[in-house]
Parts: structure tokens; sequence; C-alpha cells
């Protein structure tokens, strides 16, 4: 886990494998599972529930409760299984791990009312609850990497709900391969730009959502803001990797192939024209 002492030091803790990946999330605890170092924490109700992990090793604070608010660092993995066809078919999703648990502060969830209005003399408190509202910076995430496999966009109708859905891998694992929502009128235009093997930084928020399957709740990264990674901040290596040279290996083979193929049909096609003619 993070020290207290260290957590206004991003440097020390918001990469995995060298590359940028960071979440900062603030909720409302839904259930504590101590036996599975599990959390289920809520933003908008008992529908909408996301999964925090820790890791082996680590405890979730033995003061904290259920309805108590709580502020988290975490780290941000692949949330399917290495392998498994039917994690695959139920929708690509990630997985949170808790880095530190502790309290939000008034800058993360901010007094709905205050008593500029005056209080009556006859007014008696007997709470110290005042009504919060979760603030923008509740909820922020930052992940660098590079770009596997190939964008895929989902259309909408009315195209105010397209999504575009592309993978940021950070090592040469399953487990480092995150999946990145964009959703509305940036869903074509980033389709159009983000390419494979493309060196990205993103800014986000996490979601709750649900396996298609199963109806676990699960989470996801959502995004609009998503820029060309700078080496010198956004990853702590010097040079590009091998598994990301050889994601853009793999991609430019891909085109080769496809070029070659679309080249055979055209001949094809044309011999076929001749032919008749």
């Amino acid at each position: 886990m993070i020290p207290f002492h260290d957590i206004d030091k991003p440097h020390t803790y918001a990469y995995v494998a060298g590359c940028r990946n960071v979440s900062w999330l603030v909720g409302r605890v839904q259930s504590i599972d101590s036996t599975n170092r599990t959390l289920m924490i809520t933003r908008a109700g008992e529908d909408s529930i996301i999964p925090i992990e820790l890791e082996r090793g680590d405890r979730i604070p033995d003061d904290l409760r259920e309805g108590d608010a709580v502020k988290l660092i975490c780290h941000i993995y692949s949330g399917l299984k290495e392998g498994n066809e039917e994690d695959v078919k139920a929708g690509r999703h990630c997985r949170l791990v808790a880095k530190h648990i502790g309290r939000p502060t008034l800058l993360d969830m901010r007094p709905k009312d205050d008593f500029s209005g005056g209080v009556a003399e006859d007014t008696v408190f007997d709470s110290f609850d005042l009504p919060e509202a979760f603030t923008p910076v509740s909820n922020s995430l930052e992940l660098a990497g590079f770009v596997d496999g190939t964008p895929v966009l989902v259309r909408d109708k009315e195209h105010d709900k397209d999504r575009m859905v592309f993978m940021i891998r950070q090592a040469n694992n399953p487990q480092s391969l995150i999946p990145v929502e964009i959703t509305g009128k940036h869903a074509a235009l980033y389709r159009k730009v983000v390419t494979v093997g493309m060196a990205v930084f993103v800014n986000g928020i996490v979601l709750p959502a649900k396996r298609s399957d199963t109806g676990e709740a699960v989470s996801i990264v959502r995004s609009n803001h998503v820029r060309k990674a700078d080496p010198s901040k956004d990853f702590k290596f010097e040079s590009v990797p091998d598994w990301a040279i050889e994601i853009r290996r793999r991609y430019a083979a891909h085109v080769q192939q496809e070029k070659a193929r679309l080249a055979a049909q055209a001949a094809a096609r044309q011999a076929e024209a001749l032919a008749l003619g």
C-alpha cells in the first residue's frame, strides 16, 4: 500500500511496468469482503457498483464500514482471465486494484449546503452530517501505453451513443491489455486517428458496468481525451520495448497481407472481365 505521506507524490506509485497507470476514485462503501480482500463501492446508488480488489498481503482498514465515504488510489488491469473465451464474449472490462485506501477531503466531496442563509435560534443540530456531492476530481485516471488491436466502432442509429473501443497494452502479458471506451461524437473522430502501435496517453474516468452473461458488476474505462504519449513523463523506460515493436511489426504484416489480398481480388476480377470480353 502507498504510505499516507506519499499520496501527493504520484511519480512514486502511478506506474505499472514503466507505463503511467493510476486511478483516483471516491465513493461510498457498499459492501466489504475481508476474506476475499474485496470492496464494493458506489457513486450513484446500489445499481452502480464498482468492485475494488486488494493484492495478497494488503488488508482493508479495520475501521472502514459500509456506508463510509472512501478515497482510493488504484492500478488498472484487464478484467479478463488469460485464455477465457467466455470472458471475451461477455465484453472486455477492467479491474481495479487498490494501492491506497483513505478518506476523501472537501476537495473530493463537497457539502451541498452551508449556513450562509442563517440559522434559527430554536434550530437543534443533532447530526454532524451534511448532504455531500462528488466533485470532478473525485473520479479521474491516467493511462499510457501502446494501442494493440484494431479499434472497434459500435455505431448507434442516432450517432449520439456511438462507442469506440481500443486496447492499451502496458506489458507483454494479458493482464496489461486494458480496454478504453470513447463515446458520443468523439467516437467516430478518434476511430480515424487511433492506430495500432501508437503510444498514447489517456485521461478518463472509471464507470460501473455489468457482464452481459452473468450480470456481475465490473468496471470500464471511459475517456474523451486521448493524446500522443510524452516519453519523458508518461513512461519510465528510455526506448520502445520489444513487445511494443512486435505490435507494430505484426500490424505492418497484417496491412501488407490485406493489400496483397485486395490486389489479388482485383486481378481476379480483371482477368474474369477479360475472359468474358
